[in-house]
């Protein structure tokens, strides 16, 4: 038996043997917590382990780095590479076109 765990949106997979199942199991039984809960938890804690890089224009979090093309008088048309947070890149998408990469 092989437990397999699939989220949608951002997929994760996890595919467990049966006998390290059977551990988390007793695991789970012993300190009265779901699955579900621990495996959660094992993968927030990963994610949480990460650095969160910030915006560049401001000290909040970035929500991705994002190709930005833009045209001045001066210097005509420039490709910056930035991350952004949510606010810095709805007033990107309202003066310049926007990708992410």
């Amino acid at each position: 038996m092989v437990l397999c765990i699939v989220v949608c949106m951002p997929r994760v997979n996890i595919s467990i043997p049966a006998m390290k199942l059977k551990r988390i199991d007793t695991f789970c039984n012993e300190k009265n917590i779901p699955r579900s809960v621990l495996l959660v938890r094992g993968a927030m804690s990963i994610v949480n382990s990460q650095p969160v890089q910030n915006c560049e224009f401001c000290k909040n979090p970035s929500i991705g780095k994002f190709s930005i093309l833009s045209q001045t008088w001066d210097r005509g048309e420039i490709k910056l590479e930035k991350y952004l947070c949510a606010f810095h890149l709805n007033k990107a998408r309202s003066e310049s076109e926007i990708s992410e990469i």
